[in-house]
């Protein structure tokens, strides 16, 4: 607990020279650019050379912590100019409490070994996205050997060409300062992180003349989107929302003309998650653009980029980043369909003539660095309903971050009904009626928290497979997931660096848990395919054995069976049985 909080000190310490701004938003910006550079320089740097430690870590940042102090010190002072807002304060609760009920005690429908269950109230602090399992074992093994995640941590730390290093990288470098662990703190970080999502769409409204409440109102919105399997938004804590939310800094940066602070963001969130390029590039160019930004800054934002994309280059060698980039410009899909997401469905539906309008107001604004990624979104959401094949960014990537980017003009469009209301003549008692709607607003905002998730949205998200003998429905998954039990860690306790075979999810979860490899894995960042669980259950006990002998089988974990050389170690209350291969 000491080294936490003395960790966390040392990440807040540079936030101390807010105060040496007047406008502390600006100062904000400016030192939020500095922090995450800081992060990130320190930890690339540390791994690469492989000096990666908590000591080295903790040095570094107690450094930069007294250097801020020193400044501090040195620097006139402004505590005045921060004002307090009691909506600020609701939003931080309501969407606190929302994110963390879904992982600490949900009540609905999850996705577990035996298919579709209901559970009340249950503790669940593990991750739930295949693609947290991933980071949580990259995480691990950047901590453990104190280098770059370049590997596949989940078979025997291979090389592997991980385009989403950085991401990996500094996430490490947080669980590392802290002393939090990645498997019981990654679900921490998705809360931390959906909670900074929802501040920063109320600071873009706030930054672009919006009222408190209309922004609050667009804040408090963020988490009633709906989350899904084939959706992945701010339940989850991976690399696609965590870039995002550097992004709507950016906009943030953009929105108070702090176009130094914007560049860095922007260019850093583009080395999280280099997708989000389609929302990043136009963006930039539209700033650029809308303000006549001079050609030095405009040449300086290309030498960036060249410097970023050598960084890229260095880290996972040029051929395997060429590769890489060729593989994300245009793929196919994987789901092998189209999956039906509809805006009414993903965003409640009394939102959407909100959006609509405020797409108006920001056009009419010419409020042109917020109206692009927002029309960004709206394109590939468009696309993708008819197009099978990805173009650079992937369909629940893509629809998630922009049915986050649509409570910006819906903000506006909140804002626009308030001003109407306000200022008619023609209603009687219209402040009277005003006031009404914003408390009836935050009223059902309270209300539906302590029933939050409200509806199971996500089970309307189709996927139409067409086939020779037709179109074939594959009905969602529940995005809250319980993979992985106590009776799983108490099996393979004692147990790792072990060759493993088990259910898919099972051999994900299992491995990234404790370390163990998995000869089934599933699909991810990481995927390991070397033999079908499936496969081998549907085997004789002599291709069970021929199996296990070729690839080295240490333990088979599933359903039982009873063939020699397979010494059955216990069983979960899941009915999945361990067994030892002893041939």
């Amino acid at each position: 607990m000491i080294q936490t909080i003395l960790g966390a000190v040392l990440c807040c310490a540079p936030l101390i020279l807010i105060f040496t701004f007047q406008d502390k938003l600006r100062g904000l910006l400016r030192i939020s650019a500095f922090m995450i550079c800081a992060h990130l320089a320190a930890t690339v740097i540390t791994q690469a050379f492989h000096i990666f430690s908590y000591g080295v870590v903790l040095g570094i940042h107690a450094i930069i912590a007294v250097v801020c102090v020193a400044i501090f010190i040195r620097r006139e002072k402004y505590f005045s100019g921060i004002k307090f807002s009691w909506l600020v304060l609701l939003v931080a609760i309501v969407v606190g409490f929302e994110l963390s009920s879904v992982h600490y005690f949900y009540k609905g429908i999850v996705s577990d070994i035996g298919g579709l269950n209901a559970v009340s109230r249950d503790f669940y602090p593990y991750p739930h996205y295949s693609d947290e399992w991933v980071g949580v074992s990259l995480v691990n093994y950047s901590i453990n050997e104190g280098s770059l995640p370049l590997v596949n941590s989940l078979w025997k730390n291979e090389p592997y060409p991980n385009g989403l290093a950085f991401f990996h990288s500094i996430v490490s470098e947080f669980f590392l300062l802290l002393n939090i662990s990645p498997l019981m703190g990654w679900s921490l970080f998705a809360v931390v992180n959906g909670l900074m999502i929802s501040f920063l769409i109320f600071l873009i409204l706030k930054s672009n003349g919006i009222s408190d409440f209309s922004s609050a109102a667009a804040a408090l919105s963020v988490p009633l989107i709906v989350n899904g399997v084939n959706l992945s938004g701010i339940w989850f804590f991976v690399p696609h929302i965590f870039a995002f939310s550097i992004f709507l800094l950016s906009l943030v940066s953009f929105s108070k003309k702090e176009f130094k602070a914007g560049i860095i963001q922007s260019l850093v969130c583009i080395g999280f998650y280099p997708p989000i390029i389609v929302f990043v590039a136009p963006t930039l160019l539209a700033y650029i653009f809308s303000n006549k930004v001079s050609k030095y800054y405009a040449l300086l934002i290309c030498l960036a980029a060249a410097v970023i994309t050598l960084l890229l280059s260095l880290v996972l060698g040029f051929s395997n980043a060429l590769s890489l980039a060729v593989s994300w410009i245009v793929r196919p899909n994987l789901d092998g369909g189209i999956i039906s997401m509809s805006p009414w469905v993903v965003i409640p539906v009394l939102l959407l003539p909100f959006a609509a309008y405020g797409i108006y107001e920001l056009y009419k604004k010419k409020l042109y660095t917020v109206l692009v990624p927002v029309l960004i979104g709206i394109f590939f959401w468009i696309l993708y309903s008819f197009i099978q094949d990805v173009f650079i960014i992937d369909k629940s990537r893509v629809v998630a971050m922009g049915a986050i980017l649509l409570m910006i003009p819906a903000g506006f469009g909140i804002e626009a009904l308030l001003r109407c209301l306000r200022t008619s003549k023609q209603l009687p008692h219209n402040l009277k009626i005003a006031l009404f709607f914003e408390f009836a607003v935050v009223t059902v905002f309270l209300v539906s928290a302590f029933f939050y998730p409200v509806s199971n949205s996500w089970s309307k998200f189709v996927l139409n497979v067409r086939t020779e003998e037709g179109t074939i429905e594959y009905i969602s998954a529940a995005p809250i997931t319980r993979y992985l039990s106590q009776d799983d860690m108490k099996l393979f306790e004692g147990i790792s660096g072990k060759v493993f075979l088990s259910h898919p999810w099972k051999g994900l979860v299992i491995g990234a848990a404790t370390g163990n490899y998995p000869l089934d894995s599933k699909s991810s960042t990481l995927t390991n395919r070397f033999v079908r669980y499936y496969d081998f259950m549907k085997g004789s006990c002599q291709v069970k054995t021929a199996l296990a002998k070729d690839f080295s089988v240490d333990y088979v974990y599933g359903a039982p069976f009873e063939c020699d050389g397979f010494e059955k170690l216990g069983q979960s209350k899941e009915n999945q049985h361990l067994y030892k291969f002893v041939f």
